[in-house]
């Protein structure tokens, strides 16, 4: 599950398995670059969120990122 949070530059992913964030996480090392549609480049960070260990947040996207951007860019 994706949940939105625009106001605060923020989105949140709910996993079914508690092992998957953290091959995210490492898998990234916490950072990942994404390239806006005008080319320019964001750092996008990685963590867990809170006591919920099947959650992480993804700070600072853009509002324009959609969300099958997002679920694409996770899913390998």
């Amino acid at each position: 599950m994706i949940q939105f949070d625009w106001p605060r530059r923020r989105v949140y992913f709910i996993f079914h398995s508690s092992d998957r964030p953290y091959s995210v996480l490492q898998a990234t090392e916490g950072c990942v670059e994404f390239r806006h549609d005008n080319g320019e480049l964001s750092l996008v960070n990685i963590n867990l969120d809170g006591m919920e260990i099947r959650r992480i947040r993804l700070a600072g996207l853009a509002p324009e990122v959609k969300e099958k951007t997002i679920r694409e860019a996770l899913s390998p």
